[in-house]
């Protein structure tokens, strides 16, 4: 994996889980669960599939860290890029208006809220589902301020290429 990649899974599971238990936590308003806090029920067909093992549990995922890990690495290549790819052709002018800054920025508002609350947001500017979560701002926030105490720490810079970006953000 990348650095890159790394950095925007491991800052995704600290602004999901840390303080909550990382590999062991659940979130107490909704189902989402792990590290990475993944809605085992919506995704675990393809959280079996992609383990080998039909009949994988949720506390079996609960207890795999390395699953976790590389079902989060399958899940940005399989789900999050090619939705990001489709909300930048679709919403550019949301996204802009928005301020989501780059590539990093989108995937983490498509994992927090889902493909059709991402949409949501950037017409509305609200989250769809707001009982469950903080403000989305809120988040991705958290999110970029994980990331670049990662960057920081592992000396990968701000020049390194990111892909989508706004001019004047």
């Amino acid at each position: 994996m990348s650095e890159t990649k790394k950095i925007f899974s491991e800052g995704l599971g600290a602004a999901e889980s840390r303080g909550t238990g990382g590999y062991r936590a659940k979130n107490p308003k909704s189902t989402a669960i792990g590290k990475y806090q993944i809605v085992f029920s919506q995704w675990k067909d393809k959280i079996r599939e992609f383990s080998g093992n039909p009949n994988l549990t949720e506390q079996d995922f609960i207890n795999n860290p390395d699953l976790q890990d590389r079902f989060m690495e399958h899940f940005e290549k399989t789900v999050l890029s090619p939705d990001m790819d489709k909300l930048k052709k679709r919403h550019s002018l949301s996204l802009k208006a928005r301020k989501l800054k780059d590539d990093e920025d989108i995937k983490t508002l498509l994992h927090y809220q889902g493909y059709p609350g991402a949409v949501h947001y950037l017409k509305t500017g609200k989250s769809k589902w707001p009982e469950n979560n903080a403000p989305i701002e809120e988040y991705l926030e958290k999110a970029r301020k994980e990331r670049n105490m990662l960057r920081e720490k592992s000396n990968v810079g701000d020049n390194e290429p990111k892909g989508f970006y706004i001019e004047g953000s």
